[in-house]
């Protein structure tokens, strides 16, 4: 499904009208420990995402509740509120039901929930964190419109966990730098939170790292640059984290031969 689907719109369209999304997402929630089964699914999942916004919506869909549910949440309604039937015989379920409609909280996510995990269980493997940081960039969209359904599953924490556990794979570092680049675009909620869950410094441990490799430099520094353009004590936190000194620092080595690097660098200075 993920060959089929790589770069190809129209296979991409047959896979919307066939739901493929939940049937990916359902294979990788029944076989967490199988890493092959996880690998394949995440790579699928990044795929059917790529361009495609209805995918991208598939993706963020919950699972339904279900009667029992219901049933779950009247019968603790009825204990909180400790409410009896009354002598005209109503009883406490029709009193509870007479407040109005039984509301439930939002259901688990059906794709986003497993892409987390498999990432979270197997932080160790590149091929799932690899693949799975795709995937999450995907379907957070090229404009960025799904980035807090990302920071709700904790999406840019288990970014954060890969990029310190392959610091020196360099591949994993440039796509999980663009994919928090993403997750941060025009949204401060976003990019405090990414900011407060410590990839800051992950992103400069990696530029250090690899400071010989100007893709991976590019993606850094526009990743900087999204976390400090709008909110002061984002801005604040960018300077103080010496993230700002990063992208002076790459700067002065690459801007005069680098027009890419230059043209991030002073967009990212004026955002801070």
């Amino acid at each position: 499904i993920g060959h089929l689907c790589y770069d190809h719109e129209q296979n991409r369209k047959i896979a919307e009208q066939l739901h493929a999304i939940s049937t990916v997402a359902k294979s990788i929630s029944n076989h967490p420990r199988k890493v092959r089964v996880q690998t394949a699914g995440l790579y699928a999942l990044a795929m059917m995402c790529h361009h495609s916004e209805l995918m991208q919506t598939e993706a963020l869909e919950r699972e339904m509740p279900t009667p029992e549910d219901y049933e779950k949440e009247k019968q603790r309604l009825m204990r909180q509120t400790r409410m009896k039937g009354t002598a005209g015989g109503d009883s406490g379920e029709d009193i509870i039901l007479m407040g109005g409609v039984i509301t439930l909280p939002p259901g688990k996510y059906i794709c986003l929930g497993p892409i987390v995990d498999a990432i979270a269980s197997h932080i160790r493997d590149r091929d799932i964190c690899l693949y799975g940081i795709v995937a999450l960039n995907n379907i957070c969209g090229a404009d960025g419109r799904h980035q807090m359904n990302i920071i709700e599953v904790e999406g840019h924490v288990v970014i954060r966990l890969a990029m310190q556990a392959h610091l020196a794979d360099e591949e994993i570092q440039r796509l999980a730098m663009h994919a928090l680049g993403t997750m941060a675009q025009h949204n401060a909620n976003a990019q405090t939170a990414i900011i407060e869950c410590g990839a800051l410094p992950c992103i400069t441990k990696a530029m250090a790292k690899h400071n010989q490799k100007p893709k991976l430099l590019v993606e850094g520094i526009a990743a900087i640059s999204e976390l400090g353009s709008i909110r002061a004590s984002n801005q604040l936190a960018v300077v103080e984290g010496h993230a700002a000194d990063a992208i002076i620092k790459t700067a002065k080595v690459f801007a005069a031969t680098d027009s890419d690097i230059a043209e991030e660098a002073c967009r990212a200075l004026g955002n801070i």
